[in-house]
């Protein structure tokens, strides 16, 4: 298996590198799933001649022929976004297939992190940071000719110097932005970074202040954010969040660790390493219930408040012995 780093990738990319041109299968492995960032890279430029393949909506064989056909003698790219909402049956039918996959055409596709064991060593695995970095930011902004100064560079800085976190999506609509607000980029800077930086990020620290049950933290962040999506939105992400951490902390306990970790993406890093033992899986399932009940109640009419009364209640709530 191949693996280099994004940036390598990019100046693979730049200089036309034999190494990354010539492989048929780009696997991009990390936290978060960079679609905005893989469709600028592979829908926008001519030279990849790529299209979107939903393999969540078409029957095996079908895929299989697709990738295995030239288009009028001409190779293209299939950029798989769907990939990861197969089942678990076909979606490892799916990898073990393109673990010998050579061709005619090319593949790109995304793997969670703790997925990486699936790869195969004939693929070009690019890794895809989740701390900050501005030199990346940088390097991304050059490679899609986006222009962005030194002194844009140290106002950037300043105002992300609160986060610890910025995703390749992250990057790509924080560059969006920039482009269109031009000289006013200092006056824009002094929102709250929330309500410009793609959802992955501020929900991550979101995330991680809930499991925290660090409050102050926790509303600094939600008050800034909530307002942006329904309350039956922030109801599936919680209860996604909750659902997972029940089923990890249960099979940490049971010693499952594969197990436990194949569960636990988008689950926040400190709850993997050590918040989990702060909470009982009793706790976890009471919670989720309650986000239930807060769902059928709010579909029948009741208030927004339920919600609020929610968090300060799990965050409220004693660790486990």
């Amino acid at each position: 298996m191949s693996t280099i780093r994004v940036h390598d990738f990019i100046a693979g990319m730049r200089k036309c590198d034999d190494a990354v041109r010539s492989a048929h299968v780009y696997c991009f492995v990390g936290g978060s799933n960079p679609t905005v960032f893989l469709s600028r890279l592979f829908l926008r430029r001519a030279s990849f001649n790529a299209i979107t393949l939903d393999v969540s909506q078409l029957e095996p064989g079908h895929v299989r022929a697709q990738l295995s056909t030239l288009f009028l003698g001409q190779q293209q790219t299939f950029l798989m976004p769907s990939l990861n909402d197969l089942g678990s049956a076909p979606r490892k039918e799916l990898l073990g297939w393109l673990k010998t996959y050579a061709g005619p055409n090319k593949v790109a596709f995304f793997l969670p992190e703790e997925s990486v064991r699936e790869a195969s060593r004939d693929w070009l695995v690019v890794r895809l940071p989740e701390k900050k970095d501005l030199a990346l930011l940088k390097t991304v902004a050059d490679f899609f000719d986006m222009t962005i100064g030194e002194k844009q560079l140290d106002l950037i800085a300043d105002a992300l110097k609160s986060h610890s976190v910025l995703t390749m999506d992250g990057i790509m609509l924080l560059l969006g932005h920039i482009q269109m607000v031009g000289e006013d980029l200092s006056a824009f800077l002094e929102q709250p970074l929330f309500d410009i930086v793609l959802p992955d990020t501020p929900f991550f620290e979101l995330g991680d202040a809930l499991f925290a049950r660090d409050a102050t933290r926790f509303f600094g962040k939600w008050y800034y954010l909530a307002p942006w999506h329904p309350p039956q939105f922030w109801l599936a992400m919680w209860s996604d969040q909750i659902f997972r951490a029940h089923f990890y902390v249960v099979l940490r306990q049971q010693g499952k660790f594969a197990e436990a970790k194949s569960i636990s993406w988008r689950l926040p890093f400190s709850f993997i390493q050590r918040g989990w033992k702060t909470f009982s899986p009793a706790t976890l399932k009471r919670a989720h219930r309650a986000l239930c009940d807060l769902d059928h109640d709010l579909k029948n009419g009741s208030s927004e408040l339920g919600l609020d009364l929610f968090l300060v209640r799990f965050l409220a709530s004693r660790p486990a012995a």
